[in-house]
């Protein structure tokens, strides 16, 4: 974790500001669902459940179709 002093912005001076990276493994699921899944970040659902075998490469064919529910659900 990086601390930072602001004091090069007057509006923050005397702030100091902690800077976390989020980059790693994570844990997602859908809403309504009690089932968790491992994902990354940097990187999205459609990667995470393309890597978990869920869901069909949607570049392949007409697979985009198939997988358009994952756009339109809450993660």
């Amino acid at each position: 974790m990086k601390v930072y002093n602001c004091e090069d912005f007057p509006s923050l001076k005397g702030i100091n500001m902690q800077i976390q990276s989020l980059n790693g493994s994570w844990q997602f699921r859908q809403a309504n669902s009690n089932e968790w899944l491992s994902g990354q970040v940097p990187g999205g659902v459609h990667t995470d459940l393309l890597e978990l075998g869920r869901i069909p490469d949607p570049f392949v064919a007409d697979n985009e179709k198939r997988v358009q529910w994952v756009a339109e659900a809450d993660w």
